[in-house]
């Protein structure tokens, strides 16, 4: 089993028939990104890799959360080539990104990957054959120049989106009301509100989180990732103590009250600026795919999440 720190450092989002990882179906590219290909031979090589070493193919099985095997010997499961090549597209995106800003990964930023693998990887890592060990030092040192170079110039862009902040809402679910009936239902107790009664009385009387309602509606204090996209977006975009228009989400209806709001540094919220980033690129990306292989897609439950969907399922 490979180490879960090992597994942290990597972690990062129509064929006919399985693909055989020998070679077979080169064609140029496999995918664009931005303009530059990653050709058919590039991916079929990872493949060969993944093939020839158990250790690499473990690693990567569990950093992608897809098994390997395809249904034929020798074969590949199309979901898990669709996850490779995602995975190489997010890749370039980090490059590029890197070389927007003018920021070389350089030896020493390699050195300093390969000594953190070997450290934390331990056997699982000394195992591998030095290409593909060489391939995650890469990758090891693209995400240290993301997450040092690119990522706090991102953070100092959006400061005001990682704010810490403490919610209270008011919930009209859409579990027994039809979307118009609980609609109407959250408009109204919005106006209660305009019209001066307490955000907290309606919260604690009127809302249909039970557990919010016993503290008045209170949702605790924290950063993004708490919360629904559609929640957390209208959350951030309210000055302190003001009260939202309705806003919808798979639970129904909130009325949502910012009650305190306060800055983080950088290093508090680094994986979450990470994360927003590479959503950012993601979604700035022009990406095409080879349609064997799938379609660029976004997740339609996480805005800004994309993968290559395989051809199956598009």
């Amino acid at each position: 089993m490979t180490p879960r720190p090992l597994r942290r450092l990597l972690a990062v989002g129509a064929l006919a028939a399985l693909l055989a990882g020998c070679g077979s179906f080169k064609q140029d590219p496999a995918a664009t990104v931005n303009g530059s290909e990653i050709t058919d031979e590039e991916l079929h090589d990872q493949l060969d890799a993944v093939q020839s070493s158990e250790g690499y193919r473990t690693l990567l099985e569990q950093q992608l959360g897809q098994d390997a095997a395809g249904e034929g010997k020798g074969t590949f499961a199309t979901p898990f080539v669709s996850s490779l090549l995602s995975e190489q597209v997010y890749f370039t995106l980090i490059q590029q990104s890197l070389d927007d800003a003018g920021v070389d990964l350089g030896r020493g930023r390699e050195d300093e990957a390969r000594s953190q693998l070997e450290e934390r990887g331990g056997q699982d890592y000394a195992d591998l054959p030095r290409p593909q060990q060489d391939d995650l030092v890469r990758r090891v040192a693209l995400l240290a120049a993301l997450d040092e170079e690119v990522a706090p110039r991102y953070f100092e862009d959006h400061k005001a989106d990682f704010d810490t902040l403490c919610v209270n809402h008011v919930l009209v679910s859409t579990e027994e009301r039809g979307d118009a009936e609980a609609r109407t239902r959250a408009e109204e107790l919005a106006q209660r509100i305009e019209d001066g009664t307490p955000f907290r009385t309606v919260a604690t009387d009127d809302s249909d989180d039970s557990a919010a309602a016993a503290e008045g509606g209170d949702l605790g204090c924290g950063s993004r990732g708490r919360y629904p996209a559609e929640f957390e977006d209208a959350a951030y975009d309210l000055e302190v103590n003001e009260v939202s228009e309705p806003v919808r989400t798979q639970f129904g209806y909130h009325l949502i009250r910012v009650r305190e709001r306060n800055g983080t540094g950088y290093e508090e919220v680094a994986d979450s600026v990470r994360q927003r980033l590479l959503a950012r690129l993601a979604t700035d990306a022009e990406v095409t795919v080879d349609p064997r292989y799938g379609a660029w897609r976004e997740a339609e439950d996480a805005p800004g999440r994309f993968s290559i969907v395989p051809p199956s399922e598009v």
